[in-house]
């Protein structure tokens, strides 16, 4: 099974110290432990800083961008691989295909709109578990996660059918959640 850990992040955020601080020291985790990485493919915000930290630590990165990003100018030019969409719909099913896990840092509607779907995607395919992690820095999540809980106990959507999302605080958890992945897997 294909190991790539898809982050999902914003192409803003740089100006809070503790989401930058953060999107950095998971890039650089994933490139140490070896974990591929596949993001929106942009230069500039926690993206851009995720994507740097990757590339610090001499990890393998995989940039997924939306044709508009590349003309205005924000496709980062340093990728192993770069994917050139036209649509977010494309986009994310290419994401979906080629992870095995996503990670999403602090981002706005287009991070929503990347972990709904995920986590709709896993329920629908549930012969595969693909994990949505949430790295909740600075209880960023903690609203949505309140929220998935009362989908749940609303009896809106079941648990047991979407599987998550999964709530980490620090780079350290998140690594153990893709470590007893790769175990799992065999790898």
């Amino acid at each position: 099974m294909n190991l790539n850990i898809c982050v999902f992040s914003s192409s803003r955020g740089e100006s809070n110290p503790d989401f930058s601080s953060g999107a950095g020291e998971l890039g650089l985790a994933l490139a140490q432990e070896g974990f591929p990485a596949m993001y929106g493919g942009t230069s500039i915000g926690l993206m851009g800083i995720f994507a740097e930290a990757v590339r610090s630590g001499n990890g393998r990165l995989t940039g997924i961008i939306l044709e508009r990003f590349k003309s205005e100018g924000i496709m980062d030019p340093d990728l192993d691989e770069t994917i050139i969409v036209d649509s977010l719909g494309e986009r994310k099913a290419i994401m979906f295909e080629r992870s095995r896990a996503f990670i999403a840092l602090p981002g706005g509607f287009g991070t929503m709109d990347e972990i709904a779907e995920m986590l709709v995607i896993n329920a629908l395919n549930r012969s595969c578990e693909k994990p949505v992690i949430l790295f909740n820095i600075n209880g960023f999540y903690d609203p949505f996660f309140a929220y998935c809980k009362l989908i749940y106990t609303s009896k809106l959507a079941s648990r047991e059918e979407y599987g998550g999302p999964v709530m980490c605080s620090t780079v350290r958890d998140v690594m153990a959640v893709l470590n007893t992945l790769r175990l799992r897997d065999g790898r």
